[in-house]
């Protein structure tokens, strides 16, 4: 696990690992570089167990700390955690054995429930009936080729440390697609899969790369799947379904996603709370909303700025257009 800036999250990411049913394991946290109390809070856990190591450096980054704590690791597998997420309790077990059992595949990762800040659920990264089967490597890896969309969730992945060396492991210079890279090279030598298990607590928030560096993850993406099919001599260069990243929802979203799920969990007081707060947020929007059908016949001032507005906005998104063309191009041509 490499740690930066992680304490508001950070105590409940190592309990969860601590209390896997699965007790044969070296926890390895690197802190990169945190400016917070992230250092204090891993010194405080090493202390009490002794299968943590910690590893403290500058920034370098999420690829370089995780390169730099998998050099330490003594194990034969490898298994994944951030910094923000939960990981079930039998996650290890379910994984190790998994792996045990199947020498023929290098990497496997499982179903993700995501959560919202609050610790909540809300919805599945993939449902449980599409998520890939053992024998669908060829799907998983001709996604990766041609739309560059990860079809391991990094955080709920274990893979093999040999295959990982064999590889060169993961890519320093793709910052924000790091783990697309490395399936990539792995599909190179080996099959990779999903159970059809929950496996972790995803953590999804305004912080994650896709929601602050979406852009650069893009080009990251474009770059990881140029770099394959070079290696494996695809003359595809049609860049026009790579993935883009998550759009991630809002607040308001997020609270009515969070009343459904409890909701059909039966977990009816919770989604009460969650729904009732999705009430107070959305009550201006709807209330302006309403009172502008009713105003617009009434006032042609209101009606031409809002159809100054819309144009404004549709000019908007049609600049944007031409800018992912721009860059697309220039990834042709890089």
């Amino acid at each position: 696990m490499s740690v930066y800036n992680g304490e508001r999250y950070l105590s409940l990411a190592i309990e969860s690992i601590l209390k896997q049913t699965f007790k044969d394991f070296e926890f390895i946290i690197v802190d990169d570089g945190s400016t917070d109390r992230s250092l204090e809070i891993i010194r405080k856990y090493e202390k009490k167990d002794s299968r943590i190591r910690v590893l403290v450096q500058e920034n370098q980054g999420l690829a370089a700390a995780l390169n730099n704590g998998i050099a330490m690791a003594c194990g034969k597998y490898i298994a994944r955690m951030d910094d923000d997420d939960i990981s079930l309790p039998k996650r290890l077990d379910i994984q190790y054995n998994f792996m045990e059992a199947h020498p023929e595949i290098l990497a496997c990762g499982g179903i993700s429930v995501i959560i919202n800040k609050w610790g909540d659920e809300y919805m599945f990264w993939e449902k449980q009936e599409d998520a890939p089967m053992i024998d669908d490597f060829a799907e998983i890896d001709s996604k990766h080729i041609i739309s560059g969309a990860s079809s391991l969730c990094h955080p709920s992945s274990i893979f093999r440390k040999a295959a990982w060396e064999a590889v060169g492991g993961y890519s320093a210079d793709l910052r924000y697609a790091q783990d697309l890279d490395l399936w990539l090279k792995m599909g190179e030598h080996g099959a990779l899969t999903n159970l059809q298990e929950p496996l972790i607590l995803y953590r999804f928030h305004n912080n994650t790369a896709s929601g602050t560096h979406r852009q650069e993850q893009y080009e990251c993406v474009c770059l990881a799947v140029k770099r394959a099919r070079q290696r494996r001599g695809i003359t595809n260069d049609d860049y026009s379904k790579i993935y883009s990243g998550e759009v991630i929802p809002s607040e308001k979203d997020i609270l009515y996603k969070t009343s459904v799920f409890q909701f059909n969990k039966k977990r009816y007081f919770k989604a009460s709370i969650y729904y009732i707060s999705w009430i107070i947020k959305a009550f201006p929007s709807l209330l302006s909303d309403w009172l502008v059908k009713r105003l617009i016949p009434y006032s042609p001032w209101l009606q031409r700025t809002l159809e100054m507005v819309d144009f404004q906005h549709k000019q908007i998104q049609e600049l944007r257009s031409q800018l992912m063309e721009k860059n697309n191009m220039a990834n042709k041509i890089k």
